[in-house]
């Protein structure tokens, strides 16, 4: 038993219980949950959905020495953590298997997305002896034909399955959860279920689904979605996809959505300016994002709140922009509590995460 992971998933689920009522004091005393770690800019697809492909690339960068020195801070300051490298597509920076190594050796638990382009028979072998904790790579279709041009390549589709496969033969149990990420749209509703039937028939740990959201690196429209080409027009078609998505969870296949998380993407899908309003959102007590540069974001929308080169992860995360900032996101209505790195617990639900987990810590440790 991993104890360390034990309890940090325990303060995830205390937080969960808590975070909602932090307003009320203005200030927080929580750490991050989700610690993102940006490798890289560039990527080798064109997807539809996306527009960070579209931006230059960042003049300034940290070098490996530097990401080495910031992912020792972060250490220091929060202990035991899960550390999420990004993109672009992370696998395009060649130190990236050194920086999974480093943080592995220090106990940090490691997760990487990828569209898993650039992954060979090479590359697949210093993944699975990296220490590389989840590995998550984007699929949307079975159909090649389709998924090929959501991502803007011909080769896309291959490259990913085959990526799944090389993966799936090298690794050993349990020693890398490797997963399916999946983003629901237009195009592929009705192969929702089709495409998790064969995760499992892949034999692959899960397979996770995001909703379709406004481009990525686009200025924000409150009402994007009237004019997105991958906005689902007929609800009916949503409901009855996330529906039998809810019933295969619950029949065992390997869902890694809650089922609280599916049943609000069909709230989302009716009207997300709606959503937006709804439910509170957290990620200014979440999330520690970092840039190529150094910079903090708690909000991916919202201006840098320091520099690591510069200052202690602990110092901005407490910092006077830090906390003006988390009122501005508290009161934001734009939705993006849909995301996969920003939904929450509901507190039933986290209360039965709660005690399952309690259950699990040895006896000698509640003596």
């Amino acid at each position: 038993m991993n104890k360390d992971l034990l309890f940090y998933q325990l303060s995830l689920v205390g937080k969960a219980l808590t975070a909602p009522f932090y307003l009320s004091k203005r200030k927080i005393s929580f750490r991050p949950t989700f610690v993102s770690l940006e490798t890289e800019n560039r990527c080798c697809l064109r997807c539809g959905h996306c527009d960070l492909w579209k931006k230059e690339a960042l003049g300034s960068r940290m070098n490996l020495a530097q990401m080495k020195k910031v992912i020792l801070d972060l250490k220091d300051w929060l202990g035991f953590f899960q550390l999420n490298l990004t993109g672009g597509e992370p696998f395009l920076n060649k130190k990236i298997i050194d920086l999974i190594k480093f943080a592995s050796e220090k106990k940090i638990s490691v997760w990487v997305n990828s569209n898993g382009f650039v992954i060979d028979q090479k590359l697949t072998a210093q993944i699975v002896k990296s220490g590389l904790a989840n590995l998550s790579i984007s699929l949307d279709s079975l159909n090649p034909r389709l998924f090929n041009h959501l991502r803007g390549n011909q080769r896309a589709w291959e490259k990913a399955v085959n990526s799944l496969r090389m993966i799936n033969r090298s690794r050993k149990p349990r020693s890398l959860f490797l997963s399916v990420t999946c983003i629901i749209m237009k195009q592929n509703l009705e192969e929702l279920e089709k495409l998790t039937r064969w995760v499992q028939k892949e034999k692959l740990d899960a397979i996770f689904f995001q909703p379709i959201w406004q481009n990525f690196g686009a200025d924000y429209r409150a009402e994007w979605f009237k004019s997105n080409q991958f906005w689902p027009d007929d609800y009916q078609k949503v409901e009855k996809a996330i529906k039998g998505l809810c019933r295969l969870k619950k029949s065992g296949y390997p869902v890694g959505n809650k089922i609280s998380d599916l049943k609000r993407f069909m709230e989302y899908f009716i009207n997300p300016i709606a959503f937006g309003r709804k439910f509170p959102c957290l990620v200014g007590v979440n999330s520690f994002n970092l840039d190529l540069s150094g910079n903090v974001r708690l909000c991916f929308n919202f201006d840098p709140v320091g520099n690591v080169l510069k200052q202690k992860p602990g110092e901005i995360w407490n910092g006077k922009l830090a906390q003006q900032q988390r009122l501005e996101i508290a009161s934001c209505q734009r939705g993006c509590q849909v995301l996969l790195c920003n939904t929450s617990l509901e507190i039933k639900e986290t209360i039965s995460i709660l005690m399952k987990m309690i259950k699990k810590i040895p006896g000698k440790f509640l003596r």
